[in-house]
């Protein structure tokens, strides 16, 4: 049995009009559906347990319910005033978060959260946020689910060292064409609680290597592609696109491009989500860019926990999307593993004729690898069937 990686636990009051709003943007972020400005998202699989009351079960108990725990407390006079149980398991709750499995947020809906952390010393000031600093009224539950998932990211990561657990969001894009929506979207990123953008006409200093600066910042960042009509035609960006393969980063695409007719695809746009913006809702970049970042965590710590439960004790080679060919051969090459191994893409597994064709490669390049996928492992190899 695999243990969930991340829960997340929403708490607010009854029946509180002002913590309502926040609710459904953090279930949106995480869900999917939903309406406004992070609506259409499919749902990451991530359960999400909302409560308004306090839960019949001990928090330890809750707290085994996966890997990896988010809590966010939607705090205001109601609630302090009126579940002073809820409130007391809560306090319990913080204290057993202190550590890097699990996390805290909290939206301290009218300053009450004073009455709570003079008895929950745990409690740190990053971990609270109020309504005023989250922005305009309109797009504060946006913004709160962005933090939710944000801090979600965080809080998988620090279980694994496959993915920097410092979120930096990295605008790859073309001067000629894309420069204007990749400063208003740096400046959005950085005017987000928390939030770090990699920008080069910011990030990088006169006089500095280029190439190791650029290069270090798409390894260390999820990139967000502004794929304009001159990207594909830029060396620097598809260089930046090459080191993402290689890295394994995660990435996602932007469609810019405004020509009726466009060339083939001169970079790998394949098996990354991508996002049109013609209403200007630049919050729908950012949110798919986290989106794709909680992902990726949440499949290294599920094959990762595959791999230390192995019982052939197989080595893993764990891949963030499905490869290509020549991904393949870059890792199965002649300066590949000398020993089988079981490379692991994200689910679903490929079309039969795909996935045929595919470990015949494999199998061509390193007798005895196998290429699969954490559902595959589960359903077979850990029940004593193959791969």
């Amino acid at each position: 049995m695999l243990t969930t990686p991340l829960q997340v636990l929403v708490f607010s009051a009854p029946n509180c009009e002002s913590a309502a709003p926040f609710v459904d943007g953090i279930i949106t972020a995480f869900q999917g559906g939903g309406t406004g400005y992070i609506a259409g998202a499919d749902d990451t699989g991530v359960p999400v347990w909302e409560y308004t009351e306090k839960p019949r079960q001990s928090v330890k108990d809750v707290l085994r319910g996966a890997l990896h725990t988010l809590a966010v407390i939607l705090l205001g006079r109601e609630m302090l005033d009126e579940q002073p149980d809820l409130i007391d398991w809560l306090k319990d709750l913080i204290q057993q978060t202190t550590g890097p499995a699990h996390a805290v947020l909290i939206i301290d809906l009218d300053r009450s959260s004073r009455a709570l952390t003079r008895t929950a010393s745990a409690i740190k000031p990053s971990q609270i946020f109020t309504p005023e600093q989250l922005g305009e009224y309109a797009i504060r539950p946006t913004v709160a689910g962005l933090i939710a998932l944000r801090n979600a990211i965080e809080v998988v990561s620090s279980g694994t060292t496959k993915l920097t657990s410092k979120l930096k969001l990295f605008v790859s894009h073309a001067k000629l064409d894309g420069i204007s929506l990749a400063k208003s979207l740096s400046d959005l990123i950085t005017s987000l609680p928390r939030f770090q953008s990699f920008y080069d006409a910011k990030d990088i200093a006169p006089g500095s290597d280029f190439r190791q600066i650029l290069q270090d910042g798409v390894e260390n960042s999820v990139l967000i592609i502004l794929r304009s009509g001159q990207f594909e035609d830029r060396p620097w960006c598809l260089q930046e696109m090459q080191w993402a393969e290689e890295y394994t980063s995660p990435y996602m695409v932007v469609d810019l491009r405004h020509a009726l007719i466009v060339p083939p695809a001169r970079a790998v746009f394949e098996n990354v989500p991508t996002v049109w913006v013609p209403d200007g809702n630049q919050y729908r970049v950012i949110f798919i860019a986290l989106r794709e970042s909680l992902r990726c965590r949440l499949h290294l710590r599920i094959a990762e926990e595959l791999e230390a439960k192995d019982p052939q004790g197989m080595h893993y080679e764990i891949l963030i999307r499905r490869p290509s060919m020549r991904g393949l051969r870059r890792l199965l090459g002649p300066s590949g593993p000398r020993t089988p191994i079981a490379i692991v893409y994200p689910d679903p597994p490929m079309t039969a004729a795909d996935n045929d064709a595919a470990q015949a490669y494999v199998q061509a390049l390193s007798a005895g690898s196998v290429l699969t996928t954490p559902q595959t492992i589960a359903a077979t190899t850990l029940s004593g069937g193959v791969p």
